[in-house]
């Protein structure tokens, strides 16, 4: 057993062999938690899921000539997921939209995730 701070014992025999997800747990200040929630609501992840892909790439090193490519990256999101995209998808969010396809075929794509909306909005344009 290994022992932390407070001195309470650490249970990690045969965690090497668990094949489910444990749960780790730690205080933070309250304006962190909002930060962190705040974020993960942006990128629809719920509180765990972001803190858990945030741990989990603690140790990537991310190459200073890498920083330009996050920043291009992120404007190009802003622009495909903007207030119209993010409202249509909340306002059909779980609903199953029929339309016509640009080859003239009648579809149907259940709105499930943000980019079902921008598929439905591009797949009923004939651009040819």
């Amino acid at each position: 057993m290994n022992d932390m701070k407070s001195g309470r014992p650490l249970q990690l025999e045969g965690l090497q062999y668990e094949k489910r997800k444990v749960t780790v747990g730690f205080k933070c200040q309250p304006l962190l938690k909002l930060e962190l929630a705040n974020e993960a609501s942006k990128i629809e992840m719920t509180l765990s899921e972001y803190i858990e892909a945030l741990v989990e790439i603690r140790n990537e090193e991310v190459p200073v000539e890498n920083t330009g490519w996050v920043e291009e990256l992120k404007t190009k999101v802003a622009f495909y997921e903007n207030d119209f995209i993010k409202n249509a998808f909340l306002k059909h969010k779980g609903k199953t939209i029929e339309y016509r396809n640009s080859h003239d075929k009648n579809v149907s794509t259940t709105v499930n995730r943000i980019e079902d909306v921008y598929t439905i909005i591009i797949n009923t344009i004939k651009l040819g």
